[in-house]
C-alpha cells in the first residue's frame, strides 16, 4: 500500500478457499518485508504471520492470505543460494496456507522494481531477475495452490524497464516447466487510477506460453490515492475502475486487486461497499481481491484487519465472500516456525504503505505527504501546452485536475476529491480542501534532471500501503530515534537551521505534527514554510523519508 512510501523491496504470499463472484478473497499479511537492517534479526526487525491469525481469516471466508518478504532476505546475494532460515520461514507459511488450511498461497516479490535499492534494468540485470523465479518455481511448482507475484509495485523508472522484468520472470518460471498461475503488476505503484496513463500500452505485449496470468492492480481512496489521506467521501468506483475494467476486458485479460484499504468511518465504508460491488458486477475480469494489511505488528494502522481491529471493515467484505465450502486440513500438519526465545513487545506504532502522485523530484521514489491547508494560493486553471517534458514534472490543468509527466510525454487528467482544488507549493502540487480557487498563475513543478542516468537508489526498503519518500538528506539530518522494532521511529521535533541552507528535495520534521520540505530559493535551496500534517496526523521519520501518519 501506500502510505506514499513505505514498501519496498520485498515479498509476499497469499491464501484462498470457498465459493462467491470472486476466485480469490483475502488479506496481505505484512511483516516479513519490515525493518532496515539486511538481513536482520527474527521477531526483532521483521515477522512472519501468526497462523490464529490465517486461521481468523480463513474461518471468516477468506481465500488468499498474503504475506510480503524481501529479495534481499531470501536471497543475499544476486545469483546465490537462498539463505536457509528465511526459507524455513517462508516455506512453513506456505505450506500452513496451501496444505494445513488447503487455500492458496500468492508470494510476491515485494521490492518495487529493485535489489538493495537499484533499480532493475539500471544496475541489476534482467537475468538476475529472471534466475531468482527459476530457484523459487523449482521450490513450488508441484504445488498448485502457490500462484507466483512477480514484482510489487514498480515505480519511477521506464514502463519497457517494467515489461522486460515481468517477462523476464514469466520465462524464468515457465522454463522450469511450473504451470501456476502468475501476477502481472504495472509501473507507477501498478494504480488502478492511472493504469491508462502507460501500464495499458506498456504491458499489452505481456506472453504466456500457458495463457495463465493475471495483471495485479492496487487501489486506496484518499485524494492522491496513497492511502495517506482520509478517504474521499464522492470516490466514484465506475470512473476510477471504469477504464482499467474495460481494457481488462477488451484484452481478454483478468485482473487482482492486490492492495486495497480503508477508514472505518461511516462514509468510508459506504464507499468500500460501492466498490466491492462494483467488482461483484465485474468479476467476469476482476477475480479476486487482497486487502492492506494485516499482521502481528500493526497495532492500531488505521487500515488493519486483524480482528478487534478491524472487525467493521471485515463486516463489509464479509457480505463478498459467500463461502459453502472448507478445505480439508492436510492429515499431517507442518509446523510453523517457534519465534525467537525472547520475543520484542509488539511495536505500537501504526503504519501504512504505498504510493503518492503529487512529488516532482530529480530522483526515483519521491513523494510528498498532502497537507491539510495549502501554503500558497489556489491555481488558476490552465491549459496544458503541447511538447515535451521532465519526468516527474506536475501542473494543474484546470480548479480541480492536474497532470504528471511521465516519461516526456503529460499524461491524462487527474482529478482531486470533492470539494478539493489543485494548488502549486514550490515544486510540488497538491489538492487542498477549498472550494474556491484564488486567480495566480499556474505553477508548473520542474524537477532539476539528475547529472547522469544513473539512478538514485530508493529508499531503504520499510512497509505497504504508501509515505513519503525523498532523495538523500543534506549534512543535517533528521533527528530519529534509532529503530529497534522493524518499525519506523517517531522524528524528534527539530528546530530549521539558522543557515536555511538545504538539499534541494530534502524534508525534516520540525515539529510533532509538522515538515519542511526544500526548494528553490532566491538565492539557491532554502527551507520552505512549515507544512502541516493533515488533522490527527503527525510527523514521522525513517531513514531518508518523512511520514505523516
Amino acid at each position: 500500500m501506500k502510505n506514499s512510501n513505505l514498501l519496498i523491496a520485498f515479498f509476499g504470499l497469499f491464501c484462498v478457499v470457498g465459493v462467491s463472484s470472486f476466485k480469490y478473497m483475502g488479506v496481505s499479511q505484512s511483516g516479513a518485508e519490515w525493518g532496515s537492517n539486511i538481513p536482520g534479526t527474527y521477531y526483532v526487525d521483521y515477522v512472519f504471520p501468526k497462523t490464529s491469525s490465517i486461521d481468523y481469516f480463513v474461518s471468516n471466508g477468506m481465500n488468499t492470505i498474503r504475506i510480503p518478504f524481501l529479495w534481499e532476505r531470501i536471497q543475499p546475494t544476486l545469483g546465490g543460494s537462498f539463505d536457509s532460515n528465511y526459507l524455513a520461514l517462508l516455506d512453513a507459511t506456505v505450506q500452513y496456507c496451501t496444505v494445513t488450511k488447503g487455500v492458496y498461497a500468492l508470494i510476491d516479490v515485494h521490492n518495487y522494481g529493485r535489489y538493495n535499492n537499484v533499480i532493475l534494468g539500471m544496475g541489476v540485470d534482467y537475468s538476475q531477475f529472471q534466475a531468482l523465479w527459476v530457484k523459487l518455481a523449482n521450490l513450488y511448482k508441484n504445488n498448485p495452490k502457490v500462484i507466483f507475484g512477480l514484482m510489487n509495485e514498480p515505480n519511477e523508472m521506464p514502463y519497457n524497464n517494467v515489461y522486460q522484468l515481468m517477462q523476464a520472470g514469466i520465462n524464468g518460471i515457465r522454463s522450469t516447466g511450473a504451470t501456476n498461475l502468475i501476477t502481472v503488476l504495472g509501473n507507477d505503484w501498478t494504480g488502478v487510477h492511472s493504469w491508462m496513463d502507460g501500464n495499458a500500452a506498456a504491458m499489452a505485449p505481456i506472453t504466456d506460453p500457458l495463457n495463465n496470468f493475471m495483471f495485479e492492480m492496487h487501489q486506496y481512496f484518499d485524494n492522491n490515492y496513497s492511502g495517506n489521506g482520509a478517504c474521499v467521501a464522492s470516490f466514484d468506483p465506475a470512473a476510477i475502475f471504469g477504464p482499467a475494467t474495460a481494457w481488462l476486458r477488451s484484452q481478454g485479460r483478468t485482473g487482482f486487486l492486490g492492495e486495497f484499504g480503508i477508514e472505518k468511518s461511516s462514509q468510508c465504508l459506504t464507499v468500500l461497499a460501492s466498490t466491492m460491488a462494483y467488482l461483484e458486477a465485474n468479476s467476469d475480469v476482476w477475480v479476486g481481491w487482497a486487502w492492506w494489511a494485516a499482521g502481528p505488528w500493526w497495532g492500531s494502522y488505521k487500515f488493519s484487519l486483524e480482528q478487534g481491529a478491524g472487525d467493521a471493515q471485515m463486516a463489509v467484505l464479509k457480505n463478498y465472500m459467500k463461502v459453502t465450502s472448507t478445505p480439508t486440513p492436510a492429515p499431517t500438519p507442518v509446523p510453523t516456525p517457534t519465534p525467537a526465545p525472547t520475543p520484542v513487545p509488539t511495536p505500537t506504532v501504526s503504519l501504512t504503505t504505498g504510493r503518492v502522485v503529487a512529488t516532482p523530484a530529480p530522483t526515483p521514489v519521491v513523494s510528498t505527504p498532502v497537507p491539510s491547508t495549502p501554503s500558497t494560493p489556489v491555481a488558476t486553471p490552465s491549459s496544458p501546452s503541447a511538447g515535451s517534458c521532465v519526468s516527474g514534472m506536475m501542473r494543474c490543468l484546470s480548479a480541480n485536475t492536474y497532470s504528471t509527466c511521465n516519461w516526456g510525454a503529460w499524461a491524462g487528467a487527474q482529478s482531486c476529491g470533492s470539494g478539493t482544488v489543485c494548488s502549486p507549493s514550490g515544486d510540488v502540487i497538491y489538492c487542498v480542501a477549498s472550494t474556491t480557487p484564488i486567480a495566480t498563475p499556474p505553477v508548473v513543478s520542474t524537477p532539476t534532471p539528475a547529472p547522469t542516468p544513473v539512478p538514485t537508489p530508493a529508499p531503504t526498503p520499510v512497509p505497504t500501503p504508501a509515505p513519503v519518500q525523498v532523495p538523500t538528506p543534506a549534512p543535517t539530518p533528521v533527528v530519529v530515534t534509532p529503530l529497534t522494532t522493524g518499525q519506523k521511529s517517531v522524528a524528534t521535533p527539530s528546530t530549521p537551521s539558522s543557515s536555511n541552507t538545504c538539499s534541494f528535495g530534502q524534508l525534516r520534521c520540525v515539529g510533532a505534527s509538522s515538515y519542511q520540505s526544500c526548494g528553490n530559493g532566491a538565492n539557491g535551496p532554502t527551507w520552505a514554510a512549515p507544512q502541516q500534517c493533515q488533522a490527527g496526523l503527525s510527523c514521522h521519520a525513517a531513514g531518508n523519508q518523512i511520514y505523516c501518519y
